[in-house]
């Protein structure tokens, strides 16, 4: 695990100060299956969760400029990976609560007729 959290640390420096991709691409490859099952865990859709997880590291790279202020990377991927998953079940139920709204007519009375 120590191996590992240096390896994250060298990879965050290395795409903070060199914007270098390769370091992007390994990280993605070393944290993506954890993420992934963790986002699945939350969400129950294998789909959903792998697009959580891209979206996250879109906003990594984003954000890559800003890396040097993150003590712990892969807490903090976790964690937007977790706020991510919550955001979209909070949009699934809006949308599911809509679809309902609307095949009843909007006035709370379904039309059965």
């Amino acid at each position: 695990m120590l191996y590992q959290t240096n390896k994250i640390r060298d990879l965050q420096f290395r795409m903070s100060c060199y914007r270098d991709v390769k370091a992007y691409e390994a990280l993605y490859a070393i944290l993506f299956d954890d993420l992934y099952r963790f986002a699945f865990s939350i969400i129950k859709s294998r789909e959903s969760a792998e697009e959580i997880v891209s979206d996250v590291f879109i906003k990594l790279w984003k954000k890559k400029d800003e890396l040097s202020h993150i003590d712990n990377l892969r807490l903090y991927l976790f964690t937007a990976t977790k706020n991510y998953s919550l955001n979209y079940i909070v949009k699934q139920s809006k949308r599911h609560l809509m679809n309902y709204y609307h095949e009843d007519g909007g006035d709370g009375n379904r039309n059965y007729w």
